[in-house]
């Protein structure tokens, strides 16, 4: 993976000098100038600056964390707190603290306490940035426009602990200063640390020491896919990391940015649970290529690796893509990810959620025992609620086109298809069958009492979805029974009554997981207008 952002950086480089490569863009787009004169050796105050896609290059900027004591830029984020400036515009001065930059220095060192008040004076400063702006020779210039101020930020940025060593760099094969710096890079990356990893020697982390000059494009590389390849993902973040034909490569950032430009709003684009259909459909047109798609957990300064799933293929997004449209087009509901996290509640459920992702876009096995007691806890929580029908019906319609979809694309093991309008292999057990139907059945009798009682009374008989084969078995003729008294057993209601009345006979004496059976229970619930359609085609929910 690490080798891949690499090569990005090499299809992307445009010649751009190394101070360009290691500047970032700031996540603030506005703030304010403290403005010095060279010439006069004064503080001539602030100034209200807006961060153009120009400007932010010229400013510099690198993030600074919390617990240093230094800018590593020459720009800097502002505090929230109005105690935390003084010690902010400290971390700045400290950067310029040095001979190249020394009349900088001095000149904000004795206006510190002017720069200090007239911060304060601005009031809320959560969102802003502070940059240098320069005047000298009549001229106003920014940071990257001062020859001392670029090598004074090289040095700052490529400055290592140890001493420098001649080994073999990893990524462009070199015996030239190379250093052990991966995790200063990729936070995630501690397998470089010396004894880290088993069984090799205090020494083994100069295997993947790396040179300046590597170290520059991969920092570059990781700014190209945190700014163009990066997204929103479940609380997390997601990079999709294209490799293969560099055209190809190109076309797909391309694309990307003139769709956030000119169609979506980056907001839209940027957030894969919303985006994630426009997304596939894109990277799979680019049958030159493969993707790393790898999520990250961010916290203060950690990068935690929570997903990587390595060569995802066009053919294989082409296939999650079209099974998706082709179940949306059955049960009126696309199957994403965004839909499949529904069910998975909580922190907790956060690792049994992305084995899922992984296996979707590899095509692995996943245990539907794993599933579906998610699932299930999603669906009793419906018995909570005061309309009942109509949360089973949503989240029963989810699960149901979760669970045709991932044995479409082959993540669940599933028998041969017994269909019902084209369930599929949801209906591989005659006990299925029969329980689904019950489930139908069950929801059109709540349904009748809901419409003359405004309550419904037969929900207490399916035990908060707890039951067990003998519990379905008396609820379906309990069902028959409330039929005749209510006078809605008719033809239709006869014909699903006959054909679940013969999948129990044909399923014999049957055995079923209790979270399986409860499943398939609340999914014929759900999709009781399907089964009943006659008697709803002119009723509006």
């Amino acid at each position: 993976m690490i080798e891949k952002v690499y090569e990005i950086s090499k299809i992307f480089d445009d010649g751009s000098p190394n101070y360009l490569k290691l500047a970032k863009f700031p996540s603030r787009n506005s703030g304010y100038a403290v403005v010095i004169n060279l010439d006069e050796k004064a503080y001539e105050g602030l100034k209200t600056i807006e961060i153009s896609k120009e400007k932010a290059q010229k400013i510099l900027f690198r993030n600074t964390m919390g617990n240093q004591n230094i800018s590593y830029a020459p720009a800097i984020n502002l505090p929230s707190k109005e105690e935390k400036i003084e010690r902010t515009l400290d971390k700045l001065l400290r950067f310029f603290d040095d001979d190249l930059t020394r009349n900088i220095y001095e000149i904000l060192k004795s206006a510190k306490e002017s720069i200090v008040n007239d911060l304060k004076a601005k009031g809320d400063l959560s969102n802003s940035i502070l940059v240098l702006i320069i005047r000298k020779n009549g001229e106003e210039k920014f940071p990257a426009d001062i020859e001392e101020i670029r090598q004074i930020f090289l040095k700052r940025n490529l400055s290592v602990k140890g001493k420098k060593e001649f080994n073999r760099c990893f990524l462009c094969g070199r015996e030239v200063p190379s250093f052990p710096v991966l995790n200063e890079i990729f936070k995630f990356a501690s397998f470089d640390k010396p004894g880290f990893t088993p069984y090799l020697s205090g020494d083994a982390s100069g295997v993947l020491s790396i040179c300046e000059d590597c170290r520059i494009d991969l920092e570059y590389g990781r700014r190209l896919i945190d700014e163009k390849l990066s997204f929103k993902f479940f609380g997390d973040n997601l990079w999709i990391i294209p490799s293969g034909d560099e055209k190809a490569v190109k076309r797909i950032v391309i694309t990307f940015e003139r769709m956030e430009k000119d169609i979506y709003s980056r907001q839209e684009l940027r957030y894969f649970g919303k985006s994630e259909r426009i997304i596939e459909e894109r990277l799979k047109e680019e049958e030159s290529l493969s993707y790393d798609f790898v999520v990250l957990h961010f916290e203060n300064q950690a990068e935690k690796i929570m997903l990587s799933i390595s060569e995802i293929s066009p053919s294989r997004l082409s296939k999650i893509v079209s099974e998706g449209a082709s179940v949306e087009k059955t049960i009126g509901i696309d199957p994403t990810l965004a839909v499949m996290r529904s069910f998975f509640k909580g922190k907790k459920a956060s690792k049994a959620f992305y084995e899922l992702v992984r296996c979707i876009y590899t095509g692995s096995i996943y245990s539907k025992f794993v599933l579906l007691p998610h699932i299930m806890d999603s669906l009793k929580e419906v018995f909570k609620e005061s309309d009942i029908l109509k949360w089973i019906s949503i989240k029963g319609r989810n699960a149901l086109a979760v669970y045709k979809y991932l044995k479409r694309i082959g993540v669940l093991k599933g028998g041969e298809d017994m269909d019902i309008d084209n369930y599929g292999s949801f209906f591989d057990e005659p006990w299925k069958k029969a329980v689904f139907l019950t489930g139908a059945m069950a929801a059109y009798i709540m349904r009748y009492q809901q419409r003359e009682r405004n309550s419904t009374p037969f929900a207490k008989k399916l035990k908060g979805l707890k039951m067990r084969e003998r519990d379905v078995k008396e609820i379906f003729k309990e069902i028959k029974a409330k039929a005749i008294q209510y006078g809605i057993e008719d033809e239709n209601f006869n014909k699903v009554a006959e054909q679940a009345a013969e999948n129990f006979l044909k399923a014999g004496d049957w055995k079923a997981d209790l979270e399986d059976l409860n499943f398939v229970f609340s999914v014929g619930m759900a999709m009781r207008e399907k089964i009943f359609r006659r008697r709803y085609e002119d009723e509006k929910e």
